[in-house]
């Protein structure tokens, strides 16, 4: 394994996104800019959404609600229980960790930042670097790019089976957790590589055993 990408909400942090309250949000907004919202249904995915206000010229309007809705979420967050151990367990066996979310630059930059997290990650990509969101495979592709990794030797680790989906359509191999916002049963269906209990658990995974080789690791919070 040369590369490791992580999801981020659900999956490094817990999650408190309101996705419906997201997307009533929008829903008022189309209709106060006289665009129709009658094709959104609250089950979509908010890729669907955004794709609506890009095609009506109201992308920045709708990113500046997601903005608020996921810098609010973050706020309310803390980190899932084992993560510093893991990321650093990662860094010293000399792999290169990605991130990537469907959160905006501006929340994932109040997250990293917040949790003290940014140093860990050779990348990192938000709904903003991406014409399309998870699950589709273009942020996996990307990292992968900018990282300079062979997708043969690249894991992705979410909570979703959106996320199993997205490492697929990519080539590289998917680890789901089952402590994050998807459900397990979803996830099952999915049919990922492996699945884990929490992010603690990523530690024992085969994958990730061999001789650890020197890097630099940075300090967790103090």
């Amino acid at each position: 394994m040369e590369l490791v990408i992580f999801d981020l909400d659900g999956t490094l942090i817990d999650s408190h996104f309101d996705k419906v309250g997201a997307r009533l949000s929008i829903v008022e907004l189309l209709r106060e800019r006289g665009v129709d919202p009658s094709p959104l249904r609250m089950e979509d995915p908010l890729q669907k959404y955004i794709d609506l206000a890009r095609r009506e010229n109201l992308l920045n309007e709708v990113k500046i609600i997601l903005d608020e809705y996921e810098i609010t979420a973050f706020s309310q967050s803390k980190p899932k229980d084992g993560l510093y151990d893991v990321l650093n367990f990662m860094r010293r066996r000399g792999l290169k960790i990605g991130l990537l979310t469907n959160a905006g630059k501006k929340a994932t930059e109040y997250a990293l930042t917040r949790f003290n997290l940014k140093s860990y990650f050779n990348a990192v990509v938000t709904r903003d670097d991406c014409y399309r969101m998870k699950p589709n495979p273009d942020g996996i592709i990307l990292l992968i790019s900018m990282i300079r990794c062979d997708k043969k030797r690249t894991a992705f680790v979410g909570d979703t089976a959106l996320d199993v989906e997205a490492a697929k359509s990519a080539g590289v191999l998917s680890i789901a957790l089952l402590d994050g916002v998807g459900k397990p049963s979803e996830i099952e269906v999915s049919k990922p590589d492996y699945t884990v209990g929490s992010i603690r658990d990523l530690i024992n995974l085969p994958i990730f055993k061999w001789r650890a080789r020197r890097a630099s690791i940075p300090r967790p919070p103090g």
